[in-house]
Protein backbone atom coordinates (compact mmCIF):
# COMPACT_ATOMS: atom_id res chain seq x y z
CA UNK A 1 0.00 0.00 0.00
CA UNK A 2 1.41 3.41 -1.12
CA UNK A 3 -0.39 5.41 1.22
CA UNK A 4 -1.31 5.77 5.26
CA UNK A 5 -4.78 4.28 5.87
CA UNK A 6 -5.28 6.43 8.94
CA UNK A 7 -5.11 10.13 8.85
CA UNK A 8 -2.09 12.44 9.17
CA UNK A 9 -1.14 13.70 12.78
CA UNK A 10 0.49 16.82 10.63
CA UNK A 11 0.36 18.60 7.48
CA UNK A 12 4.31 18.18 7.07
CA UNK A 13 3.46 14.03 7.21
CA UNK A 14 0.82 15.31 4.43
CA UNK A 15 3.22 17.40 2.38
CA UNK A 16 5.56 14.33 2.49
CA UNK A 17 2.93 11.74 1.35
CA UNK A 18 1.68 13.92 -1.29
CA UNK A 19 4.97 14.84 -2.79
CA UNK A 20 5.85 10.96 -2.58
CA UNK A 21 2.96 10.22 -4.59
CA UNK A 22 3.63 12.87 -6.86
CA UNK A 23 7.23 11.53 -7.39
CA UNK A 24 5.40 8.54 -8.69
CA UNK A 25 3.43 10.77 -11.22
CA UNK A 26 6.11 12.05 -12.60
CA UNK A 27 8.07 8.33 -12.64
CA UNK A 28 5.27 6.28 -14.50
CA UNK A 29 4.71 9.78 -16.99
CA UNK A 30 8.75 9.94 -17.34
CA UNK A 31 8.70 5.80 -18.34
CA UNK A 32 6.03 6.38 -21.05
CA UNK A 33 7.15 7.12 -24.00
CA UNK A 34 3.77 8.49 -25.68
CA UNK A 35 4.37 11.28 -23.24
CA UNK A 36 5.81 14.36 -24.92
CA UNK A 37 5.43 16.55 -22.14
CA UNK A 38 4.11 17.08 -19.28
CA UNK A 39 4.05 20.30 -16.44
CA UNK A 40 2.10 21.72 -13.66
CA UNK A 41 0.08 24.92 -13.46
CA UNK A 42 -1.57 26.66 -10.67
CA UNK A 43 -0.04 27.20 -7.13
CA UNK A 44 3.07 25.09 -8.25
CA UNK A 45 3.80 26.39 -11.50
CA UNK A 46 3.34 29.56 -10.14
CA UNK A 47 6.50 28.92 -7.13
CA UNK A 48 3.50 29.74 -4.57
CA UNK A 49 2.41 26.47 -2.84
CA UNK A 50 2.74 25.44 0.64
CA UNK A 51 1.48 22.18 2.44
CA UNK A 52 -2.41 22.90 0.88
CA UNK A 53 -1.66 22.95 -1.99
CA UNK A 54 -2.66 20.25 -4.75
CA UNK A 55 -1.14 19.29 -8.47
CA UNK A 56 -2.45 20.82 -11.98
CA UNK A 57 -1.21 18.55 -14.24
CA UNK A 58 -0.99 18.50 -17.73
CA UNK A 59 0.03 15.86 -19.63
CA UNK A 60 0.52 16.44 -23.48
CA UNK A 61 0.60 13.01 -25.79
CA UNK A 62 1.80 11.76 -28.86
CA UNK A 63 -1.84 12.67 -31.43
CA UNK A 64 -1.26 8.75 -32.27
CA UNK A 65 -1.40 7.38 -28.73
CA UNK A 66 -3.69 10.00 -27.21
CA UNK A 67 -7.36 7.92 -26.76
CA UNK A 68 -5.35 4.78 -25.93
CA UNK A 69 -3.38 7.03 -23.27
CA UNK A 70 -7.08 8.22 -22.10
CA UNK A 71 -8.28 4.77 -21.76
CA UNK A 72 -5.72 3.59 -19.79
CA UNK A 73 -5.82 6.30 -17.29
CA UNK A 74 -7.33 3.93 -14.60
CA UNK A 75 -4.09 1.73 -14.68
CA UNK A 76 -2.19 4.84 -14.14
CA UNK A 77 -4.05 5.79 -11.15
CA UNK A 78 -3.48 2.73 -9.48
CA UNK A 79 -0.31 2.33 -10.42
CA UNK A 80 0.97 5.50 -8.52
CA UNK A 81 -1.44 5.54 -5.53
CA UNK A 82 -4.97 4.36 -4.47
CA UNK A 83 -7.50 6.81 -6.00
CA UNK A 84 -10.29 6.55 -3.47
CA UNK A 85 -12.54 9.08 -6.25
CA UNK A 86 -12.22 9.71 -9.78
CA UNK A 87 -14.34 12.79 -11.25
CA UNK A 88 -15.92 11.85 -14.44
CA UNK A 89 -14.10 13.01 -17.59
CA UNK A 90 -15.28 16.43 -18.47
CA UNK A 91 -13.38 18.78 -20.93
CA UNK A 92 -9.90 20.35 -19.84
CA UNK A 93 -10.60 24.16 -19.55
CA UNK A 94 -6.19 24.93 -20.26
CA UNK A 95 -5.75 22.07 -22.86
CA UNK A 96 -7.84 22.68 -25.83
CA UNK A 97 -9.71 19.64 -27.15
CA UNK A 98 -7.98 17.36 -23.71
CA UNK A 99 -9.82 16.33 -20.80
CA UNK A 100 -10.05 16.82 -17.39
CA UNK A 101 -10.10 14.11 -14.12
CA UNK A 102 -9.68 15.19 -10.69
CA UNK A 103 -8.53 12.47 -8.73
CA UNK A 104 -8.39 12.27 -5.45
CA UNK A 105 -6.15 10.06 -3.69
CA UNK A 106 -6.05 8.43 -0.13
CA UNK A 107 -5.23 10.68 2.49
CA UNK A 108 -6.95 13.54 0.45
CA UNK A 109 -4.47 13.85 -2.13
CA UNK A 110 -5.69 15.54 -5.30
CA UNK A 111 -4.36 15.49 -8.47
CA UNK A 112 -5.97 17.09 -11.41
CA UNK A 113 -4.77 15.45 -14.73
CA UNK A 114 -5.39 17.44 -18.03
CA UNK A 115 -4.44 14.96 -20.58
CA UNK A 116 -4.46 16.62 -24.10
CA UNK A 117 -2.82 15.82 -27.66
CA UNK A 118 0.55 17.03 -28.52
CA UNK A 119 -0.49 18.98 -31.58
CA UNK A 120 -2.95 21.08 -29.65
CA UNK A 121 -0.86 21.43 -26.37
CA UNK A 122 0.12 25.28 -25.06
CA UNK A 123 1.72 26.22 -21.78
CA UNK A 124 0.44 28.84 -20.13
CA UNK A 125 2.94 31.22 -18.76
CA UNK A 126 3.30 30.65 -15.63
CA UNK A 127 4.50 26.75 -15.15
CA UNK A 128 6.92 24.26 -13.81
CA UNK A 129 8.15 21.63 -16.61
CA UNK A 130 8.09 17.95 -15.88
CA UNK A 131 9.16 16.68 -18.81
CA UNK A 132 10.09 18.04 -21.83
CA UNK A 133 10.69 15.56 -25.45
CA UNK A 134 8.74 17.91 -27.47
CA UNK A 135 8.64 22.06 -27.23
CA UNK A 136 5.40 23.18 -27.10
CA UNK A 137 4.23 26.46 -27.52
CA UNK A 138 3.75 29.32 -23.98
CA UNK A 139 0.95 31.42 -25.13
CA UNK A 140 -0.80 34.16 -22.29
CA UNK A 141 -3.93 34.15 -22.58
CA UNK A 142 -6.20 36.64 -24.35
CA UNK A 143 -7.51 39.51 -21.73
CA UNK A 144 -10.99 39.21 -21.05
CA UNK A 145 -13.50 41.68 -21.93
CA UNK A 146 -15.75 43.24 -19.46
CA UNK A 147 -18.49 40.87 -19.64
CA UNK A 148 -16.73 37.88 -19.94
CA UNK A 149 -14.90 39.06 -16.77
CA UNK A 150 -18.18 39.27 -15.09
CA UNK A 151 -19.45 36.36 -16.36
CA UNK A 152 -16.60 34.62 -15.04
CA UNK A 153 -17.07 36.14 -11.79
CA UNK A 154 -20.38 35.29 -11.37
CA UNK A 155 -19.04 31.53 -12.21
CA UNK A 156 -17.01 32.04 -9.52
CA UNK A 157 -19.46 33.10 -6.79
CA UNK A 158 -21.82 30.60 -7.96
CA UNK A 159 -19.91 28.03 -7.47
CA UNK A 160 -18.41 29.34 -3.91
CA UNK A 161 -22.20 29.21 -2.70
CA UNK A 162 -22.25 25.55 -3.61
CA UNK A 163 -19.48 24.58 -2.13
CA UNK A 164 -19.41 27.33 1.13
CA UNK A 165 -22.46 25.11 2.81
CA UNK A 166 -20.39 21.84 2.51
CA UNK A 167 -17.17 23.66 4.26
CA UNK A 168 -19.13 24.84 6.99
CA UNK A 169 -20.77 21.05 7.40
CA UNK A 170 -17.48 19.62 7.25
CA UNK A 171 -16.82 22.49 10.24
CA UNK A 172 -19.46 21.66 12.11
CA UNK A 173 -18.40 17.74 12.48
CA UNK A 174 -15.05 19.17 13.30
CA UNK A 175 -12.78 17.91 10.00
CA UNK A 176 -10.96 20.76 9.56
CA UNK A 177 -8.70 18.98 7.06
CA UNK A 178 -11.84 18.21 4.69
CA UNK A 179 -13.32 22.14 5.48
CA UNK A 180 -10.30 23.32 4.56
CA UNK A 181 -10.05 21.31 1.38
CA UNK A 182 -13.83 22.37 0.45
CA UNK A 183 -12.65 26.31 1.07
CA UNK A 184 -9.86 26.08 -1.46
CA UNK A 185 -12.05 24.73 -4.18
Amino acid sequence: MFETARPFATLAEYREARDALFARVVAALKADSRVVAAWLSGSFGRNEDDEWADYDLHVAVEDKDYQPFLDERPGLYMRVGTPILIQADVESDSLSGGRFQLVLFRGAIEVDWNIGARSQAVRPLAHRMLIERADLPVVAPPAMSEDQRRVHADNALTFFWAMAPIAIKYAGRTDTRRAVTQIEL
